[in-house]
């Protein structure tokens, strides 16, 4: 099969194409470079050719972008066609769900991506509320706050988070002496 013309959806992919395709740079159309988008005016295709593509995610993520860059080409007459793999879109979907399959792999989420998601997720819910150390200080202090005045004076606290946080009142308050008697500088006496 003779590849007519090609498209790629970023300009890092031109030159793998023209390389893979046998195609000068005037017959590859890149979807970044204003006018050269498949949805351009300008695009035009005879009967019988073959548009070129490394897989279907050259026309977008989702499968409506995919089969409308699919059924473009074929009211021109042509056809879709993988590089690599020399795949024709007209006879099946196995290159839709490969494309597909690629697009989801590269969103899958890692352990890295989702501990930022969850660290994200967690400062949008904690807007507005009161930072951190000072809760801890009005949580621990037992001698000027009942739970219930503790809870009103930090904002946004909700009870069961101040809890898991920073753990019983009692327990936070000893914490609080200990660092505050850790922090103060030892008298020198005289012998």
């Amino acid at each position: 099969m003779k590849i007519n013309r090609a498209y790629v959806a970023t300009k890092a992919e031109i030159e793998p194409m023209m390389k893979a395709s046998c195609l000068p740079r005037e017959h590859v159309k890149c979807g970044e470079v204003p006018g050269e988008h498949i949805s351009a005016p300008v695009w035009k295709m005879r009967k019988g050719e073959l548009l070129g593509v490394f897989d279907l995610s050259a026309f977008g993520d989702k499968r409506g972008p995919m089969a409308a860059g699919v059924a473009l080409a074929q009211a021109f007459g042509a056809d879709v066609c993988e590089v690599e793999t020399g795949a024709v879109a007209g006879r099946g979907v196995e290159m839709l769900n490969r494309a597909l399959a690629k697009v989801h792999g590269r969103a899958r989420k890692t352990k890295e991506r989702a501990s930022d998601m969850a660290r994200a997720s967690r400062d949008k819910r904690r807007e507005g509320w009161m930072p951190r150390d000072e809760a801890r200080r009005i949580w621990g202090n037992r001698a000027k706050y009942t739970e219930q005045q503790a809870l009103f004076n930090m904002t946004g606290w909700p009870r069961s988070t101040a809890f898991s946080e920073f753990g019983p009142r009692k327990k936070c308050e000893a914490e609080l002496l200990a660092e505050r008697d850790a922090a103060r500088p030892k008298r020198k006496t005289k012998r």
